[in-house]
């Protein structure tokens, strides 16, 4: 991969953000192929499964920086591929809940332990305060273009998000496998 730099301090922040995210996606996109999902039918498993309960289908929504329409037709395609399942809200009956079926978690799993594999090594190059200083920049940056923009507005904001998600989950107190 070139690296190029525009001379411009944000540009060329963007832009390395722009290849990572690029890189990753092709890393991450053919094992989520060969298993019959999409990167973000693999992003929702693995939501559902680290927020340790059942979820909204508009907190998925807001944790991705989808629409919520977006989303439901994601969701009606793993349901009927067994991957989710609705539930209703005891407390509320007109919410509904997501929760993971057993083979949506064996296809997470599968797609999760080689992801994880590449990121630990990426991550074996900075220092465990270097990784929190970098996850501290790029939520910043992502809090800032989140202000600015409208869910899905540019591709930018989903590489900075996912970036920030992959390495908080490299560097957090958790070493246990999902």
């Amino acid at each position: 991969m070139k690296t190029f730099r525009f001379g411009i301090p944000g540009y060329d922040a963007l832009y390395c953000i722009e290849q990572v995210g690029n890189a990753l996606m092709r890393f991450a996109e053919p094992i989520c192929r060969n298993l019959g999902l999409t990167a973000t039918q693999y992003r929702v498993l693995f939501l559902i499964r680290h927020t340790g309960r059942s979820i909204k289908i508009s907190e998925i929504a807001e944790l991705t920086d989808r629409r919520t329409h977006s989303i439901t037709t994601i969701i009606d395609r793993m349901e009927r591929d067994g991957l989710v399942e609705r539930l209703r809200d005891n407390r509320d009956r007109r919410s509904i809940n997501l929760v993971i079926t057993e083979e949506g978690n064996k296809k997470l799993e599968a797609v999760t332990r080689p992801f994880l594999e590449l990121l630990t090594q990426l991550a074996s190059c900075y220092s465990e305060e270097e990784l929190q200083l970098f996850i501290m920049l790029i939520e910043k940056l992502r809090k800032k273009v989140l202000e600015m923009t409208t869910p899905c507005e540019t591709i930018e904001e989903v590489y900075a998000e996912d970036i920030s998600d992959l390495l908080r989950l490299i560097s957090g107190p958790s070493t246990e496998k999902p």
